[in-house]
């Protein structure tokens, strides 16, 4: 998307291909900026996308994720600061670069880092050959030890790093049980995936700290060698079960690398020595996404609901 100064009306912004909403709020994005850093000055301002509650722009090259909204909290405040202490220690640690947060605003509502380079993986993967694909699945597990190797249980919790509360996404899927308004093989599902969370449990003794949601959305990789240049987004940092983390290979890895999931387990647990459960890992992602279809049936988003249900089924006939 073309570089948009900051200056120009909605109109034309909309023009440009931007949402109305996002083009009428990108004022208010500008001010927020400016009223967070004012020593920072910038002539362009670029919409990169946005996710549940964040969006991300660029300005002059410089990448901020700012809160959807302008919501302002305690809780916000206390994520930017955790999120910008463990980026700081990530840096050098990791094969590849990670966000360097060298502007954060006055109330820690918001920082900054210099453009990464390098192309969205979920963007090249699909036109890779099989043996790319292989080596990118190598990639991509000796980043996950990486990640989990760089900063220690002891230290992420010292800087406020969360973590992983199971209950949040179990409590979730247990109100869909009793819900009349959905499909019963759904609501059959939820049950049995809450019973086999319960009866799995979790070890604390694999528990590390982890990116949080490690797809191909938010790694970067050079089009033309295909290999790794970087890993963006880490908003969902958490210390918490190494299967956690393997969960996307159930879910938005799950496409582009089927069956994955038990080799990507044996690696690991073979280079770091710390047991893997590949059906926990797809258990936690069953019930993470039934939490996210509960959230979007109680703000009655069709659409999307539309979407995990489709998503929903094709597990349920797979796993019930």
């Amino acid at each position: 998307m073309k570089a948009l100064p900051y200056r120009l009306g909605v109109n034309v912004r909309k023009q440009a291909g931007l949402a109305q909403r996002e083009a009428v709020g990108l004022d208010e994005y500008v001010e927020e900026i400016k009223s967070g850093l004012p020593e920072f000055r910038f002539n362009s301002i670029n919409i990169l996308g946005e996710g549940w509650d964040h969006i991300a722009l660029e300005c002059d090259g410089v990448i901020f994720r700012l809160p959807k909204g302008h919501k302002r909290n305690d809780k916000r405040q206390a994520h930017v600061q955790y999120e910008v202490a463990a980026l700081k220690l990530l840096q050098g640690k990791l094969p590849v670069a990670a966000p360097h947060p060298i502007y954060v605003s006055r109330n820690l509502d918001f920082f900054g880092y210099i453009h990464i380079p390098g192309s969205l993986a979920v963007d090249i993967v699909r036109t890779m050959k099989s043996d790319e694909k292989e080596k990118y699945r190598e990639y991509w597990t000796e980043l996950v030890i990486g990640i989990h190797q760089a900063i220690s249980y002891k230290r992420a919790l010292s800087i406020g790093v969360p973590e992983f509360n199971i209950n949040k996404y179990t409590l979730s899927a247990k109100k869909l049980v009793d819900r009349k308004d959905i499909p019963e093989v759904i609501q059959k599902f939820a049950r049995q995936r809450v019973k086999a969370i319960t009866d799995m449990g979790t070890n604390k003794s694999n528990w590390v700290f982890i990116h949080g949601d490690f797809h191909g959305r938010n790694i970067l990789l050079d089009t033309n060698t295909r290999q790794p240049t970087g890993i963006i987004d880490w908003s969902d940092m958490k210390i918490a079960p190494v299967e956690v983390e393997l969960s996307v290979l159930e879910g938005p890895m799950k496409e582009d690398f089927p069956d994955y999931m038990e080799k990507a387990a044996k690696v690991y647990e073979a280079r770091t020595g710390k047991p893997v459960d590949p059906k926990l890992a797809k258990a936690l992602r069953h019930v993470f996404e039934l939490h996210i279809y509960n959230h979007r049936l109680e703000r009655q988003l069709t659409e999307e609901v539309n979407e995990s249900e489709v998503k929903l089924f094709e597990w349920a006939r797979q796993y019930t």
